[in-house]
């Protein structure tokens, strides 16, 4: 539960106030690519932490009554292409839309175009899923045509990445690319706001004045002064992350003795980012609530 909170209240409700400028705003050009492109990765963080904030308190309060629920997500900014994102992304909703649907429509015994027809329609029913919106219809058409594109580049065989980490490395980032540019139509307020933030980002102005547009972002947060308090909540990300990471990773080596004396200095690191940069007043919902 209280990892649920710390996610929500340190890491997506202050990522919010840099978000909510550039989607909220009517005029979005304004900002420029690199503050459009710096609020877009934020976003992706913000509605990753708030759902799975979520999630986690969900699963928690219902242990403590005795009941047992799935995991929900599984470091799904960690996968190296598109489908092993799905695999880690609100796994309950992906599994549900493949028992009820993929596999009724046939699943994979069907011929290739059948197989992709299908796919094609399990992303577009999870976007109207969201609610009837183009902007929802279109973020899943984009993750049917990334799931599409990794599907055929892996049954022609012509794309094959050593299993080396710097290939590794670079499917993690080109998988967070994609799916970062699929969440500004999840945001925006509408498709025309979308193709106007897509827009935004491939049109460079020069160090100048997109520097300009990153100090004018900065201002609109409330903040004139550097964003200290998200920089350490982002530090507080990282190292927290990268602890969880390597104690799955490493799970047989740190159990017994050398877990017992981890978690007393992780749980001290949690409480004290907690109340040092913990958004207590941001009258913010979960975002998944609207759902």
């Amino acid at each position: 539960i209280y990892w649920g909170l710390f996610k929500k209240m340190v890491i997506a409700d202050r990522l919010s106030q840099f978000v909510d400028p550039v989607f909220n705003d009517p005029n979005p050009e304004k900002y420029g690519a690199l503050a459009t492109a710096a609020a877009t990765v934020a976003f992706a963080i913000q509605i990753y932490c708030d759902f799975s904030g979520y999630s986690d308190v969900a699963i928690g309060t219902a242990k403590v009554m005795g009941y047992r629920l799935m995991e929900n997500f599984r470091r799904p900014y960690l996968a190296t292409n598109i489908q092993a994102f799905w695999s880690r992304w609100h796994i309950s909703l992906s599994t549900w839309f493949r028992d009820y649907l993929y596999i009724p429509l046939g699943g994979n015994r069907v011929s290739r175009g059948r197989r992709y027809f299908n796919l094609t329609v399990v992303f577009l029913v999870s976007g109207l899923w969201h609610g009837a919106a183009w902007t929802y219809l279109v973020w899943g058409a984009l993750h049917a045509v990334f799931n599409l594109g990794t599907v055929a580049l892996r049954e022609s065989g012509r794309v094959r990445l050593p299993d080396r980490w710097w290939a590794s490395t670079l499917g993690v980032i080109v998988t967070f690319g994609l799916v970062s540019f699929a969440w500004i139509f999840f945001r925006a307020h509408s498709l025309h706001d979308a193709l106007t933030l897509v827009r935004t980002l491939g049109t460079w102005r020069g160090w100048t004045v997109e520097w300009t547009g990153l100090e004018y972002w900065t201002l609109r947060t409330g903040d004139p002064k550097p964003p200290y308090r998200m920089i350490f909540s982002g530090i507080g990300l990282v190292l927290l992350g990268l602890g969880d990471y390597l104690i799955e990773k490493k799970r047989n080596r740190l159990s017994g003795p050398a877990l017992r004396m981890l978690r007393p200095a992780l749980y001290a690191a949690m409480v004290v980012f907690f109340l040092l940069f913990a958004v207590f007043d941001s009258g913010k919902q979960f975002i998944y609530f609207q759902f």
